[in-house]
């Protein structure tokens, strides 16, 4: 809400939703039964349906962190897009972001072995027997979302931000602990958009420091406000 009020106080209006299966879109299915495609084309309907209401010729479709990867996809081949906003995005495989983002943890250092072999395993397309998996590695690799793992981490999101082929606008936070400026930079150099790293930003878009456990403090503020100079970036964009 903090964005799109943001947006729309600069007369930009927004649609918000919810990924299948979960919250106010819980009647479209499982949600553990889906792919980059099944996504991609969720989004590519919902740009139909808003283009049918609004009158307009194409929209603007932003992604944040995962969602980058799907509104990339959802952009291919597709005429009725204005431009494609990616904020926070991975640039790498999602094998590649694990490793690091595990490996950047002390805490992990016991269960990196099993981790790095579960996502090996991933990345040949073969599920991971969890009984074998410290619990603690559970909720990464749970038997019910191995599906969409698989699909995620054989995707490299460069690629497909480049497949996407339109005018694109990259937004990344410096204080990010989650992707990197190498990511965005990737992004980048694969789409040939506008990058926009924001100092002090982390990976949810509000100020915060470097140190990690003050950072990931910040995700459960609700009164911490976004980053205006997020806002900025998005509206210089789409008004240029």
């Amino acid at each position: 809400m903090q964005m799109s009020d943001a947006l729309a106080a600069y007369g930009i209006s927004t649609v918000r939703v919810d990924k299948r299966g979960m919250f106010s879109s819980r009647a479209a299915g499982d949600p553990n039964a889906v792919t980059v495609d099944v996504y991609a084309q969720d989004y590519r309907d919902w740009v139909e349906i808003i283009r049918a209401e609004t009158n307009q010729s194409c929209v603007y479709m932003l992604g944040h962190s995962e969602g980058a990867l799907m509104v990339s996809a959802a952009v291919i081949n597709n005429e009725n897009v204005c431009g494609l906003i990616l904020v926070s995005g991975a640039g790498r495989p999602l094998g590649d972001i694990l490793r690091e983002q595990l490996n950047a943890n002390p805490a992990n250092k016991p269960i990196l072995k099993q981790a790095f072999t579960a996502i090996d395993s991933l990345e040949r397309g073969e599920k991971v027997d969890t009984t074998k998996l410290n619990s603690a590695l559970h909720p990464l690799f749970a038997t019910q979302v191995q599906d969409f793992l698989i699909s995620l981490i054989s995707t490299d999101p460069a690629k497909v931000a480049a497949a996407a082929d339109t005018d694109t606008l990259i937004v990344h936070g410096k204080n990010d602990i989650q992707t990197s400026t190498l990511d965005a930079q990737k992004l980048a150099d694969a789409t040939g958009g506008q990058l926009v790293v924001i100092g002090g930003v982390n990976h949810i878009l509000k100020e915060a420091p470097m140190n990690r456990v003050e950072n990931i403090a910040t995700y459960s503020n609700p009164d911490l406000p976004g980053s205006e100079s997020v806002i900025t970036a998005i509206r210089e964009f789409i008004f240029r």
